[in-house]
């Protein structure tokens, strides 16, 4: 079971960062699904399974958005000043969505996070 685990972990992983790389989007609509369905395999409990996915799936995608955003960066392809604009607003919407998120039973958050994938 663990060999299996790791090797969809594997291909999620590498699809997530495909996705981010290619198309500019986070891996989190990759990854999330999968997490949902793989984390109470190793014994997650229910409650944790929705904030547990979210959460790896925002740190790897920081991690991949990074690593493009500099690579973009290099070649010309990002505006400083425009993103300069949106920060402020990023930040306190990711604020916002989080402490509002740490209030959701996971049943809810999935819900909300299903909707957002229709």
């Amino acid at each position: 079971m663990l060999y299996e685990i790791i090797l969809i972990y594997f291909a999620t992983g590498a699809l997530a960062g495909f996705v981010s790389g290619m198309f500019g989007v986070g891996g989190a609509f990759t990854m999330a699904p999968i997490l949902i369905i793989g984390l109470p395999l190793q014994g997650v409990p229910e409650n944790h399974v929705m904030h547990l996915s979210v959460g790896t799936s925002l740190a790897v995608m920081f991690t991949t958005s990074a690593y493009v955003a500099i690579l973009r960066y290099r070649i010309g392809d990002l505006q400083l000043p425009l993103i300069c604009r949106f920060v402020p607003y990023i930040v306190i919407g990711a604020l916002a969505g989080s402490l509002f998120g740490d209030f959701l039973p996971g049943d809810v958050l999935k819900a909300i996070f299903i909707g957002f994938l229709i």
